[in-house]
């Protein structure tokens, strides 16, 4: 991947809108740029207080398209390597502002930064993101 095609697929994970929905079927929108969407000050109340949470995916890894099949077969087995850590996922979704491109992930809590990234990398994600009362990050993986 040259320069170039890197600094479109990263203004493209800053520009993602999340969505989810929380334990007691609110609905969440979160983006990494928009401060009026980050998701800073505000939290489910399920999350109280301080915390850390990811949203990751396994669909097409290193941001290649793959078959549908092959994004469902990874989506489960990213889901069974969540529930052997002892950790619960919520459902997301990433998604472009225009809803063109969409991929299916999970919202976790609790993971250390270091699970996430071996998670990233099993699943060869470019990156994940990091949701905190401050602020929601793209991290690099």
């Amino acid at each position: 991947m040259n320069s170039e095609e890197h600094a479109g697929l990263w203004a493209a994970y800053l520009d993602t809108l999340i969505e989810f929905s929380d334990p007691d079927g609110g609905r969440w929108r979160l983006r990494a740029r928009a401060a009026d969407e980050s998701g800073a000050g505000v939290a489910p109340e399920f999350l109280r207080g301080d915390f850390v949470a990811w949203v990751i995916t396994a669909w097409n890894p290193e941001s290649a398209l793959v078959s549908a099949e092959q994004n469902a077969a990874a989506h489960r087995e990213l889901l069974a390597d969540v529930e052997a850590a002892g950790l619960v996922a919520l459902p997301a979704f990433g998604m472009s502002r225009d809803r063109s491109w969409s991929e299916e992930s999970v919202l976790v809590v609790g993971a250390s930064q270091g699970w996430v990234l071996g998670i990233a990398e099993k699943y060869k994600q470019n990156a994940v993101f990091r949701w905190t009362p401050e602020s929601l990050d793209v991290v690099g993986c």
